[in-house]
């Protein structure tokens, strides 16, 4: 499959998701290597979401990659998406959706998404900002290119997807 100019070359896409407990908070990241599922019922089932988690996969052209969790009403949910600094300004930017109970739609989906039934879509359109920043942790540096933080408003299963669909919050 023909691969953008931001995923030759072996370049990782770094989907970081984190579920807070509104009481628990996570004291580290858990790196997780490894795509996402290609679908709601393939999606990578992350048990324990109190547990701040870097997932670092690779996207090709239309891929969706689907990661699934449970939670709480009203407990937090923390995602991230981002991009290594040595990436640069390329000319594609990947999108991240949140599908769950009790969602309102927002954003484009994407065509290709599969939404399970009652689900809701909050589509967060990754942008690319001016200046990267840099993880003492890892130590790395990196755009970050949407961080929604929300309460969730049903007990359930919640999908985070990173998105490289076309048209979708792509950039050129």
């Amino acid at each position: 499959m023909k691969r953008w100019g931001l995923w030759c070359s072996g370049i990782f896409l770094i989907l970081l998701t984190a579920v807070y407990f509104l009481i628990t908070p996570a004291l580290a990241h858990v790196p997780t290597f490894g795509g996402g599922g290609k679908s709601p019922e393939a999606a990578i089932p992350f048990e324990d979401p109190s547990i701040s988690r870097i997932l670092y996969g690779q996207l090709a052209e239309g891929d969706l990659a689907y990661y699934s969790f449970e939670v709480k009403q009203g407990e937090r949910i923390v995602l991230g998406l981002i991009v290594p600094v040595e990436q640069g300004r390329h000319s594609i930017t990947p999108d991240l959706i949140l599908m769950g109970p009790g969602l309102t739609d927002e954003g484009k989906v994407p065509e290709k998404l599969e939404v399970p039934q009652g689900y809701g879509v909050k589509v967060f359109s990754g942008r690319l900002p001016e200046s990267a920043d840099y993880e003492a942790f890892a130590p790395s540096a990196f755009y970050s290119l949407a961080s929604p933080d929300l309460k969730a408003p049903e007990s359930g299963k919640y999908y985070a997807v990173a998105s490289a669909t076309r048209g979708e919050g792509i950039m050129g």
